[in-house]
Formats: C-alpha cells, structure tokens, sequence
C-alpha cells in the first residue's frame, strides 16, 4: 500500500513539473503507473488465497450455514390417489324372525358377545302351550300306532287302518320340530362374534317379524373399498399391495387387494377395488374416510431429490445447488446445477439428467446460498 502511495505520489511531481510539455512522456509514465498497480493487484490475490488457506476462522465467519443431502440410488414409485372407505363383513343389523313381547334383554350396548349368545327373549308362552298340546296328542298317536302294528305284524287287521295310525303319529313328529323351531326362534342369538353397537327393542315392547333388534359389528377384519376410474382398468389386480391412509387416524397401512370389479359402473364410470388392511387396528372403524394409494410406475435406480429444492430459472430450466470442494483453498461453496426431472410423487422427484451417485445436494438453507458462496455443513 505505501509503494503504491508513493507511486501516485511521484506522479503527480512529474506532472506538476512538466506542466503542459510533452504529452507523450505523460501517457508512458501513466502506463508505467498502470503497469505497478497490476503487479500489486496480483500480489494481493496471492496473500489473500493464502490467508484463506491458513485462516479457517475468516472462512467460518462468512460462511452459509447448510444441510446437505447424499445422492443415492432407490426405488421411485409412481402412485395413482384414489378415496375410499374401510368395511366389515361382520357389521349386521339383527332382526327377528317371529313377533312377541320382548320379556328379556340380556346385553348392554358396547357389550362383546359370541356367536351363539343369547341377546333377547320374546314372550313365547304360546307356542309353548301349543308344544305342551302336542306332546298329550303324540303320546296318544303312538299307542294307536304301537297296537295298530303289532297287530299287523300278526296278520290281523286290515293295512289301511296301520297306514292311517301311522301316518298321524309322524305327522304329529313333524309338527312338534315345526313349532319347536318356532320356540327356537323366540331367543335371538348372537349370529356372529362381534360388539353390540346398537340395540333397537327395549324390554316390554312389541316386536314384529322382521325387525331390527340389534346392530353388531367386529372389526377384526378390515377391509377398503375404493371407486378406481376406468382409465385405470389394469392397474390394480387381486394380490397387489396398496397403501391406505387414514387421515382422522393419522395412520397409513399396507392392504392386499381381495377383488377387482368385472363390472364397470354405467353412472361413475368406475369399477370397485376391495382391499383387506394387513394388520388389525382396533380403533378403525367402519365407514372411514381412506386414502388409498396404487402403485402406477417404478423406476429402478432413480436419483431423487426433495420436490421443494428445486428451482426454476429459465423456460423450460431447473436448477439445485450442490455442495463442493473448492480446489484452490479447499473450502465447500454452492454450485449452481441444472438438472432434468422425471416422475413425481409424495414431494420427491425423480433427477433424470444433471446429477451422480454421491453428489452433495444443499437442502436447508438453499434459498440463502448463490453460486460460489462459501457454505458450512451443519452435521
């Protein structure tokens, strides 16, 4: 700095002395000036790569703090979104088979039960006397029937009268299983394993044929069934894995596809996926809001990136930043890379162009860094 001072200094002697003579001597001696502060712009350059190379405090100071992320090669699946909703085979509404007072209600609401379970008692006193009646009329049919045959064993009588005998008294048989499956039919069962959801008859009133008595519902086995458009015909096929989201859950599971529709709806143009969900969630319900994902395509051997790194610049042009190692003072600085892009899904994106396997590609703190700039990895 002084040389240089000392060199404009003897300058401006030159001029004063000169004065207005000899303009060529003035336009050397001004080269002649150019010429030095060259050398010493040089000499500066020089200190200051070495200061760099010996000053690591300088470079930590005005460095970009980052995170990098490796690139490696993976799997990219393509997923097809489609809505849907979970089901259960075991979600039935009970009802009843004949009329009567209901006399007992043996379950509570939320209430497990089992198959088989006695769940109401409809008032069943008269078929029990009608029972009663034909048990005196049976009894009596047989001894008819018992003499009848003995004697015709022994050739006496004629064989109409121990057909008749006959006849009634299986005839009465028959009538006695008819009303003993009504009596059956008066205690309701649980049909399946399952929890009582709902209860529609109360103690004392009147049930008819066919009303509902009691909804149960086990979730042991899961199901999705989900609308695919018929563009989509050929994309999901019985066996296929599945992803399903539920988002009041905040949970995804993996389901195996149970059945594809041969039927393409005429009013949604549709056809129906059913799944079965792999792992049995108790708090699933039935009738949940799903988000199910197919697999569409897959790249093998895809180098992704985060979708939200990536930049625009130009028409048509992407670009990320990298971290690498400068040659000269061996510092890592932001490198500008233009990339081509492919397949896209769940915020990654597939880089088809413009980057290699164990490239360092800057993540957080992207937006903060410009070509060159000197960037400090954050571990």
């Amino acid at each position: 700095m002084r040389k240089l001072t000392y060199i404009v200094f003897l300058s401006f002697l030159v001029l004063t002395a000169c004065g207005g003579d000899d303009l060529e001597k003035l336009q050397a001696e001004k080269k002649s000036i150019q010429d030095e502060i060259k050398k010493l712009e040089a000499q500066l350059l020089e200190v200051n790569a070495a200061i760099a190379l010996l000053d690591t405090t300088t470079v930590e100071e005005n460095a970009e703090l980052v995170t990098v992320l490796e690139i490696k090669e993976s799997d990219f699946n393509n997923y097809i979104e489609a809505q849907g909703k979970t089901y259960t085979e075991d979600n039935i509404m009970v009802t009843t088979d004949m009329g009567g007072l209901v006399r007992a209600v043996y379950v509570d609401e939320g209430q497990f039960v089992n198959k088989g379970t006695s769940l109401f008692q409809l008032d069943n006193s008269i078929v029990a006397n009608q029972l009663a009646e034909l048990e005196t009329s049976i009894a009596l049919a047989y001894d008819v029937f018992d003499k009848r045959k003995r004697l015709w064993d022994q050739n006496i009588g004629s064989e109409i009268e121990y057909l008749q005998a006959k006849n009634t008294y299986e005839s009465l048989l028959n009538k006695k299983a008819t009303i003993q499956t009504q009596l059956g039919k008066s205690t309701i069962k649980a049909p399946i394993s399952g929890y009582v959801d709902v209860i529609n008859l109360k103690l004392g009133e009147m049930a008819a044929p066919g009303m509902p008595a009691c909804q149960l519902v086990n979730n042991k086995n899961m199901e999705v069934r989900v609308d695919l458009p018929e563009t989509y015909i050929g994309k999901a096929k019985k066996g296929d894995k599945i992803l399903v989201e539920i988002p009041a859950l905040g949970i995804e599971k993996t389901a195996t596809i149970k059945s594809v529709s041969q039927l393409v709806n005429q009013f949604n143009r549709a056809f129906q996926v059913i799944a079965t969900i792999d792992e049995n969630i108790a708090d699933i319900k039935p009738n949940m809001l799903t988000k199910v994902k197919f697999t569409n395509e897959t790249v093998s051997k895809a180098l992704v990136i985060p979708t939200g790194i990536l930049q625009e610049g130009g028409k048509n042009e992407y670009f990320i930043y990298t971290a690498k190692m400068d040659s000269t003072t061996k510092v890592l600085k932001a490198h500008k890379q233009v990339v081509s892009v492919g397949e896209s899904a769940d915020g990654q994106i597939v880089v088809t162009e413009g980057l290699t396997t164990g490239d360092l590609v800057i993540d957080k703190g992207f937006r903060n860094v410009l070509e060159g700039q000197i960037i400090e990895v954050k571990k």
